[in-house]
């Protein structure tokens, strides 16, 4: 039988939930809803929805965001690639999303080494999943038992997922009545 088996290609994504003060995310939230009344949309991938301006990483409030993005950043992730350096991530872009009920982001990736989203508030029901496109583009050649699927992941709250940037994903359409308030970022 096979003993030489090997799964290659491997594509190694990041998920930890982090437990933040009492109304911590609240206030983020309502925060963020008052930056769409007065800053443009930046509308990169965004249907129906609203993207700040990328840099709100100069704002004191996000600090207990951005935090816990460069611990796993400068420890797992660094030490998984360590032989291709060890020079630490720096966060090079953070931005808000709003996903209005219907709105949505089209397939797409970034410029940069890893990217992210961190989930402020989910409404109940279906808000739209970030969905993870399967690299391998000749998957598709084969007919029925060797392709691979993408990979859907749900919203949750306080919740960070991080990928390599030339991972393509986009997110579903917000199905619900609520607004789903996510945040993006981009580590070089």
């Amino acid at each position: 039988m096979s003993d030489n088996n090997h799964e290659i290609f491997p594509t190694t994504i990041w998920g930890f939930t982090k437990q933040f003060p009492p109304g911590y995310l609240e206030k983020v939230s309502t925060t963020i809803v008052e930056m769409s009344k007065t800053l443009p949309n930046r509308d990169k991938s965004n249907f129906l929805g609203w993207q700040s301006p990328d840099d709100l990483y100069k704002y004191d409030w996000v600090k207990d965001i951005i935090d816990p993005i460069m611990l796993v950043a400068n420890t797992e992730i660094l030490e998984k690639y360590k032989e291709y350096g060890n020079t630490p991530f720096e966060l090079e872009s953070l931005w808000a999303n709003l996903n209005f009920p219907n709105a949505f982001n089209m397939s797409h990736i970034h410029g940069a080494e890893i990217s992210g989203v961190f989930y402020v508030k989910v409404p109940e029901g279906d808000s739209g999943r970030l969905v993870l496109v399967d690299p391998r583009t000749r998957v598709n050649m084969s007919e029925k038992r060797l392709r691979s699927l993408n990979f859907p992941i749900d919203p949750k709250e306080g919740t960070f997922v991080l990928f390599p940037s030339w991972l393509e994903h986009y997110v579903e359409p917000n199905k619900s009545d609520g607004i789903r308030i996510s945040m993006s970022f981009n580590l070089r």
